[in-house]
């Protein structure tokens, strides 16, 4: 299987802040940005 069309894809995420450390919160939200992730729920 292909994608033909990539730059259509969305990619979303669930993230819940307080199963993880304070300290990594900075760096997961700059490798969301990196990898391209447009949505996050935040519960």
């Amino acid at each position: 299987m292909s994608i033909k069309n990539y730059q259509n894809v969305q990619i979303g995420v669930d993230y819940y802040p307080e199963q993880w450390d304070e300290s990594l919160w900075e760096t997961d939200i700059k490798l969301m940005q990196e990898t391209g992730v447009k949505i996050v729920r935040v519960a």
